[in-house]
């Protein structure tokens, strides 16, 4: 009889963990892209070598405009 009760104890607590590990997948699904999107957006994601070519471009006109 005791053992019946902790097979059932132990079942329904991982009845009730299933259950918030699908609830948690099924909200994060839809938070991480809007997340991501909004971080990208506002620029916190960049290409390092894209940026660095940027700010050259920028120094370069900037002294070039300076020397005229």
């Amino acid at each position: 009889m005791k053992q019946q009760k902790e097979i059932l104890r132990k079942e329904k607590e991982t009845s009730e963990k299933l259950a918030a590990r699908t609830f948690a997948q099924s909200y994060l699904a839809d938070l991480v892209p809007s997340v991501f999107g909004t971080l990208s957006d506002n620029g916190y994601f960049y290409n390092p070598v894209e940026r660095g070519k940027d700010i050259l471009v920028y120094i370069y006109n900037d002294l070039f405009i300076k020397e005229l």
